[in-house]
Protein backbone atom coordinates (compact mmCIF):
# COMPACT_ATOMS: atom_id res chain seq x y z
CA UNK A 1 0.00 0.00 0.00
CA UNK A 2 1.39 3.37 -1.01
CA UNK A 3 0.94 6.18 1.52
CA UNK A 4 0.60 9.85 0.70
CA UNK A 5 0.31 12.94 2.93
CA UNK A 6 -3.21 13.43 4.22
CA UNK A 7 -5.08 16.57 3.17
CA UNK A 8 -6.78 18.92 5.58
CA UNK A 9 -10.23 17.73 6.58
CA UNK A 10 -13.27 19.28 4.96
CA UNK A 11 -16.47 20.25 6.73
CA UNK A 12 -18.45 17.42 5.11
CA UNK A 13 -16.43 14.68 6.89
CA UNK A 14 -19.21 13.94 9.38
CA UNK A 15 -21.81 13.81 6.60
CA UNK A 16 -19.65 11.54 4.46
CA UNK A 17 -19.09 9.08 7.31
CA UNK A 18 -22.45 9.38 9.09
CA UNK A 19 -23.41 5.77 8.34
CA UNK A 20 -20.38 4.33 10.13
CA UNK A 21 -21.33 1.55 12.50
CA UNK A 22 -18.10 1.53 14.51
CA UNK A 23 -16.17 4.64 15.61
CA UNK A 24 -12.90 4.62 17.53
CA UNK A 25 -11.57 7.69 19.39
CA UNK A 26 -7.92 7.76 20.47
CA UNK A 27 -7.12 9.87 23.53
CA UNK A 28 -3.70 9.03 24.99
CA UNK A 29 -3.27 12.07 27.24
CA UNK A 30 -3.08 12.13 31.02
CA UNK A 31 -6.00 12.20 33.44
CA UNK A 32 -6.52 15.91 32.87
CA UNK A 33 -6.57 15.50 29.09
CA UNK A 34 -9.10 12.69 29.35
CA UNK A 35 -11.30 14.89 31.57
CA UNK A 36 -11.01 17.75 29.06
CA UNK A 37 -12.03 15.42 26.21
CA UNK A 38 -15.57 14.83 27.56
CA UNK A 39 -17.14 17.69 25.52
CA UNK A 40 -15.43 16.35 22.38
CA UNK A 41 -16.72 12.84 23.09
CA UNK A 42 -20.24 14.23 23.45
CA UNK A 43 -19.91 15.97 20.10
CA UNK A 44 -18.67 12.77 18.42
CA UNK A 45 -21.50 10.78 20.00
CA UNK A 46 -24.03 13.27 18.62
CA UNK A 47 -22.48 13.08 15.15
CA UNK A 48 -22.69 9.26 15.11
CA UNK A 49 -25.79 8.46 17.19
CA UNK A 50 -26.18 4.92 15.85
CA UNK A 51 -22.53 3.88 15.95
CA UNK A 52 -20.71 1.76 18.49
CA UNK A 53 -18.39 4.33 20.10
CA UNK A 54 -15.12 3.08 21.59
CA UNK A 55 -12.39 5.14 23.26
CA UNK A 56 -8.75 4.09 23.56
CA UNK A 57 -7.17 5.67 26.64
CA UNK A 58 -4.28 5.09 29.07
CA UNK A 59 -5.13 2.27 31.47
CA UNK A 60 -5.08 4.55 34.53
CA UNK A 61 -7.79 6.79 32.99
CA UNK A 62 -10.18 4.10 31.76
CA UNK A 63 -12.27 4.14 34.93
CA UNK A 64 -12.90 7.85 34.44
CA UNK A 65 -14.29 7.24 30.95
CA UNK A 66 -16.89 5.00 32.53
CA UNK A 67 -18.53 8.28 33.57
CA UNK A 68 -18.69 9.60 29.99
CA UNK A 69 -22.25 9.51 28.62
CA UNK A 70 -22.62 7.66 25.34
CA UNK A 71 -19.32 5.74 25.35
CA UNK A 72 -20.01 2.09 24.56
CA UNK A 73 -16.56 0.58 25.01
CA UNK A 74 -13.31 1.57 26.72
CA UNK A 75 -9.98 0.17 25.56
CA UNK A 76 -6.85 0.35 27.71
CA UNK A 77 -3.55 1.60 26.29
CA UNK A 78 -0.45 0.44 28.15
CA UNK A 79 2.15 0.47 25.40
CA UNK A 80 4.60 2.96 26.92
CA UNK A 81 5.69 6.30 25.50
CA UNK A 82 8.94 5.38 23.74
CA UNK A 83 9.63 2.79 21.08
CA UNK A 84 7.58 -0.06 19.68
CA UNK A 85 7.10 -2.42 22.60
CA UNK A 86 5.57 -5.88 22.38
CA UNK A 87 2.48 -4.57 24.13
CA UNK A 88 2.13 -1.87 21.50
CA UNK A 89 2.39 -4.42 18.69
CA UNK A 90 -0.25 -6.59 20.39
CA UNK A 91 -2.56 -3.60 20.70
CA UNK A 92 -2.05 -2.70 17.05
CA UNK A 93 -3.05 -6.23 16.03
CA UNK A 94 -6.07 -6.04 18.35
CA UNK A 95 -7.18 -2.78 16.76
CA UNK A 96 -6.86 -4.21 13.27
CA UNK A 97 -9.20 -7.06 14.18
CA UNK A 98 -11.88 -4.65 15.43
CA UNK A 99 -12.78 -3.39 11.95
CA UNK A 100 -13.66 0.15 13.03
CA UNK A 101 -14.81 2.32 10.14
CA UNK A 102 -13.96 5.78 11.53
CA UNK A 103 -11.00 6.60 13.75
CA UNK A 104 -10.61 10.05 15.35
CA UNK A 105 -7.20 10.69 16.85
CA UNK A 106 -7.50 13.58 19.28
CA UNK A 107 -3.96 13.23 20.63
CA UNK A 108 -1.93 13.44 17.43
CA UNK A 109 1.23 11.95 18.98
CA UNK A 110 3.44 9.46 17.12
CA UNK A 111 2.06 6.46 19.01
CA UNK A 112 -1.52 7.65 18.64
CA UNK A 113 -0.97 8.11 14.90
CA UNK A 114 0.47 4.59 14.59
CA UNK A 115 -2.54 3.20 16.43
CA UNK A 116 -4.91 5.13 14.19
CA UNK A 117 -3.22 3.64 11.15
CA UNK A 118 -3.26 0.17 12.73
CA UNK A 119 -7.01 0.40 13.19
CA UNK A 120 -7.41 0.03 9.45
CA UNK A 121 -10.37 2.42 9.52
CA UNK A 122 -11.18 3.75 6.07
CA UNK A 123 -11.60 7.26 7.53
CA UNK A 124 -8.79 8.23 9.90
CA UNK A 125 -9.00 11.78 11.21
CA UNK A 126 -5.96 13.07 13.11
CA UNK A 127 -4.79 16.30 14.68
CA UNK A 128 -1.54 17.96 13.74
CA UNK A 129 0.69 17.54 16.83
CA UNK A 130 2.41 20.36 18.66
CA UNK A 131 5.83 18.95 17.80
CA UNK A 132 5.44 17.96 14.17
CA UNK A 133 9.08 17.60 13.12
CA UNK A 134 8.51 13.86 12.66
CA UNK A 135 6.45 13.91 9.49
CA UNK A 136 5.21 10.34 9.60
CA UNK A 137 1.93 11.33 11.20
CA UNK A 138 0.91 13.02 7.94
CA UNK A 139 0.92 9.64 6.20
CA UNK A 140 -0.94 7.66 8.85
CA UNK A 141 -4.26 9.48 8.60
CA UNK A 142 -6.61 10.08 5.70
CA UNK A 143 -7.53 13.65 6.76
CA UNK A 144 -6.03 16.16 9.17
CA UNK A 145 -7.33 18.70 11.68
CA UNK A 146 -5.15 21.74 12.31
CA UNK A 147 -5.68 24.22 15.12
CA UNK A 148 -3.15 26.22 17.18
CA UNK A 149 -1.82 24.63 20.34
CA UNK A 150 -1.14 26.45 23.64
CA UNK A 151 -3.43 29.45 23.00
CA UNK A 152 -6.83 28.33 24.32
CA UNK A 153 -8.24 25.75 26.77
CA UNK A 154 -7.58 22.21 25.62
CA UNK A 155 -11.24 21.22 25.47
CA UNK A 156 -11.94 24.18 23.18
CA UNK A 157 -9.05 23.22 20.90
CA UNK A 158 -10.53 19.77 20.35
CA UNK A 159 -13.97 21.21 19.67
CA UNK A 160 -12.50 23.62 17.12
CA UNK A 161 -10.66 20.74 15.45
CA UNK A 162 -13.82 18.65 15.26
CA UNK A 163 -15.79 21.61 13.91
CA UNK A 164 -13.50 21.57 10.87
CA UNK A 165 -14.89 18.09 10.19
CA UNK A 166 -18.50 19.17 10.64
CA UNK A 167 -18.67 17.69 14.17
CA UNK A 168 -20.18 20.39 16.36
CA UNK A 169 -20.15 20.56 20.17
CA UNK A 170 -21.36 23.05 22.77
CA UNK A 171 -18.37 22.83 25.12
CA UNK A 172 -20.44 21.74 28.08
CA UNK A 173 -18.89 19.28 30.53
CA UNK A 174 -21.13 16.38 31.51
CA UNK A 175 -20.28 13.27 33.49
CA UNK A 176 -22.49 10.63 35.05
CA UNK A 177 -21.22 10.29 38.61
CA UNK A 178 -22.98 7.11 39.68
CA UNK A 179 -23.52 5.21 42.93
CA UNK A 180 -20.73 2.75 42.10
CA UNK A 181 -18.15 5.55 41.90
CA UNK A 182 -19.38 7.03 45.17
CA UNK A 183 -19.18 3.63 46.87
CA UNK A 184 -15.67 3.10 45.54
CA UNK A 185 -14.73 6.46 47.07
CA UNK A 186 -16.25 5.45 50.41
CA UNK A 187 -18.82 8.24 50.28
CA UNK A 188 -22.31 8.11 51.74
CA UNK A 189 -25.16 10.40 50.71
CA UNK A 190 -24.61 12.31 53.97
CA UNK A 191 -21.05 13.19 52.91
CA UNK A 192 -22.14 15.15 49.85
CA UNK A 193 -20.91 18.77 49.89
CA UNK A 194 -19.70 18.54 53.49
CA UNK A 195 -15.95 18.76 52.84
CA UNK A 196 -13.17 20.59 51.06
CA UNK A 197 -10.81 18.57 48.87
CA UNK A 198 -7.16 19.55 48.53
CA UNK A 199 -4.43 17.97 46.38
CA UNK A 200 -1.10 19.13 47.82
CA UNK A 201 0.97 17.30 45.18
CA UNK A 202 1.18 18.12 41.48
CA UNK A 203 3.75 15.76 40.02
CA UNK A 204 6.73 18.13 40.26
CA UNK A 205 8.07 20.43 43.02
CA UNK A 206 7.97 23.57 40.86
CA UNK A 207 4.17 23.24 40.61
CA UNK A 208 3.60 22.68 44.36
CA UNK A 209 3.33 25.10 47.27
CA UNK A 210 6.09 24.65 49.89
CA UNK A 211 5.24 22.05 52.54
CA UNK A 212 5.22 24.63 55.34
CA UNK A 213 2.81 26.80 53.35
CA UNK A 214 0.49 23.85 52.69
CA UNK A 215 0.41 23.09 56.42
CA UNK A 216 -0.38 26.73 57.22
CA UNK A 217 -3.08 26.78 54.52
CA UNK A 218 -4.73 23.65 55.88
CA UNK A 219 -4.68 25.09 59.41
CA UNK A 220 -6.42 28.24 58.14
CA UNK A 221 -9.02 26.30 56.18
CA UNK A 222 -9.66 24.12 59.23
CA UNK A 223 -10.02 27.15 61.46
CA UNK A 224 -11.97 29.50 59.19
CA UNK A 225 -14.39 26.95 57.72
CA UNK A 226 -15.15 24.61 60.65
CA UNK A 227 -18.41 23.54 59.02
CA UNK A 228 -16.44 21.68 56.35
CA UNK A 229 -14.20 18.65 56.81
CA UNK A 230 -10.94 18.26 54.89
CA UNK A 231 -10.03 15.50 52.45
CA UNK A 232 -6.54 15.17 50.96
CA UNK A 233 -5.35 12.99 48.10
CA UNK A 234 -2.12 12.17 46.28
CA UNK A 235 -0.70 9.57 43.94
CA UNK A 236 1.00 6.44 45.22
CA UNK A 237 4.58 7.41 44.40
CA UNK A 238 7.50 7.55 46.81
CA UNK A 239 7.87 11.31 46.37
CA UNK A 240 4.21 12.08 46.95
CA UNK A 241 3.95 9.67 49.90
CA UNK A 242 6.94 11.38 51.50
CA UNK A 243 5.50 14.83 50.87
CA UNK A 244 2.09 13.88 52.24
CA UNK A 245 3.66 12.36 55.34
CA UNK A 246 5.57 15.59 56.02
CA UNK A 247 2.35 17.61 55.61
CA UNK A 248 0.40 15.41 58.00
CA UNK A 249 3.19 15.59 60.59
CA UNK A 250 3.02 19.38 60.40
CA UNK A 251 -0.70 19.63 61.22
CA UNK A 252 -2.29 20.12 64.62
CA UNK A 253 -5.36 18.14 63.55
CA UNK A 254 -6.15 14.98 61.60
CA UNK A 255 -7.91 15.48 58.25
CA UNK A 256 -11.14 13.60 57.70
CA UNK A 257 -9.80 11.67 54.68
CA UNK A 258 -6.29 11.06 53.36
CA UNK A 259 -6.10 9.02 50.14
CA UNK A 260 -2.69 8.15 48.69
CA UNK A 261 -3.11 6.17 45.50
CA UNK A 262 -5.99 4.15 46.94
CA UNK A 263 -8.70 5.37 44.58
CA UNK A 264 -9.45 4.45 40.98
CA UNK A 265 -9.98 7.33 38.55
CA UNK A 266 -13.77 7.21 38.87
CA UNK A 267 -13.60 7.01 42.67
CA UNK A 268 -11.21 9.98 42.74
CA UNK A 269 -13.68 11.80 40.50
CA UNK A 270 -16.41 11.06 43.03
CA UNK A 271 -14.28 12.39 45.89
CA UNK A 272 -13.61 15.60 43.94
CA UNK A 273 -17.10 15.87 42.51
CA UNK A 274 -18.89 15.59 45.85
CA UNK A 275 -16.60 18.16 47.53
CA UNK A 276 -17.97 21.63 48.11
CA UNK A 277 -14.65 23.10 46.91
CA UNK A 278 -11.40 21.82 45.42
CA UNK A 279 -7.95 23.38 45.95
CA UNK A 280 -4.72 22.42 44.17
CA UNK A 281 -2.05 23.24 41.67
CA UNK A 282 -2.07 22.03 38.07
CA UNK A 283 -2.87 18.36 38.59
CA UNK A 284 -5.41 15.73 37.55
CA UNK A 285 -7.92 16.34 40.36
CA UNK A 286 -8.16 20.02 39.35
CA UNK A 287 -9.35 18.97 35.91
CA UNK A 288 -11.77 16.52 37.49
CA UNK A 289 -13.23 19.50 39.36
CA UNK A 290 -13.70 21.30 36.04
CA UNK A 291 -15.34 18.20 34.55
CA UNK A 292 -17.73 17.74 37.47
CA UNK A 293 -18.57 21.38 38.12
CA UNK A 294 -16.89 21.56 41.53
CA UNK A 295 -15.73 25.12 42.32
CA UNK A 296 -11.94 25.35 42.53
CA UNK A 297 -9.07 27.51 43.71
CA UNK A 298 -5.80 26.73 41.95
CA UNK A 299 -2.25 27.97 41.63
CA UNK A 300 0.07 27.94 38.61
CA UNK A 301 3.60 28.80 37.63
CA UNK A 302 3.89 30.70 34.34
CA UNK A 303 4.44 28.05 31.67
CA UNK A 304 3.74 27.46 27.95
CA UNK A 305 0.64 25.30 28.58
CA UNK A 306 -1.04 27.72 31.01
CA UNK A 307 -3.84 28.70 28.64
CA UNK A 308 -4.63 25.04 27.94
CA UNK A 309 -5.12 23.90 31.52
CA UNK A 310 -6.00 26.95 33.62
CA UNK A 311 -9.71 26.60 34.52
CA UNK A 312 -12.03 29.20 33.06
CA UNK A 313 -15.50 30.27 34.10
CA UNK A 314 -17.14 31.81 37.19
CA UNK A 315 -16.78 28.68 39.33
CA UNK A 316 -13.01 28.86 39.34
CA UNK A 317 -10.32 31.15 40.76
CA UNK A 318 -6.64 30.73 39.92
CA UNK A 319 -3.37 32.43 40.81
CA UNK A 320 -0.46 32.66 38.38
CA UNK A 321 3.05 33.68 39.41
CA UNK A 322 6.58 33.41 38.06
CA UNK A 323 7.17 30.97 40.89
CA UNK A 324 10.79 31.62 41.82
CA UNK A 325 13.22 28.77 42.51
CA UNK A 326 12.14 25.36 41.16
CA UNK A 327 12.18 23.68 44.58
CA UNK A 328 8.53 24.80 45.00
CA UNK A 329 5.96 27.29 43.74
CA UNK A 330 6.72 30.56 45.51
CA UNK A 331 4.91 33.89 45.58
CA UNK A 332 1.28 32.98 46.32
CA UNK A 333 -0.13 34.21 49.62
CA UNK A 334 -2.36 31.95 51.69
CA UNK A 335 -4.59 34.91 52.56
CA UNK A 336 -5.43 35.28 48.86
CA UNK A 337 -6.22 31.58 48.56
CA UNK A 338 -8.48 31.65 51.62
CA UNK A 339 -10.21 34.80 50.38
CA UNK A 340 -10.91 33.12 47.02
CA UNK A 341 -12.25 30.07 48.82
CA UNK A 342 -14.50 32.23 50.95
CA UNK A 343 -15.81 34.04 47.88
CA UNK A 344 -16.66 30.81 46.07
CA UNK A 345 -18.26 29.21 49.13
CA UNK A 346 -20.45 32.29 49.53
CA UNK A 347 -21.89 31.69 46.05
CA UNK A 348 -23.14 28.19 46.89
CA UNK A 349 -26.88 27.62 46.48
CA UNK A 350 -28.77 27.79 49.73
CA UNK A 351 -29.59 24.08 49.45
CA UNK A 352 -25.90 23.17 49.38
CA UNK A 353 -25.11 25.41 52.34
CA UNK A 354 -27.92 23.80 54.29
CA UNK A 355 -26.24 20.39 54.01
CA UNK A 356 -23.44 21.38 56.38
Amino acid sequence: MRLSPAPRVTSDFAARTRHARRVLVIQLGGLGDVAHSFPALRAIRAAYPQAHLAVLSPAHSCALLRLAPGVDEILAYDGGKVGLSRRLWRLMRQLRRRRDEVCINLTGSNHASLLAFASGAAARLGRRPLEDHKRGWRYLHTELMEYPHLETPMYRQWLQCLAQAGIEGDGEFRAELDAAARRAAGLSPADRKTYLHLSPCAGAPQRELPIAQVCALLERLHGEFPQYRLALSARDTERERTRMRAILEGLSFTPWRVEIGTLSADALAALVGEAVLHLSGDTGPLHLAVLLGTPSVSWFRVNPTLAEYRPDGPRHRSFVVEGGAPDALHGIDNSAIVAAARELLATLPAAAQAMV
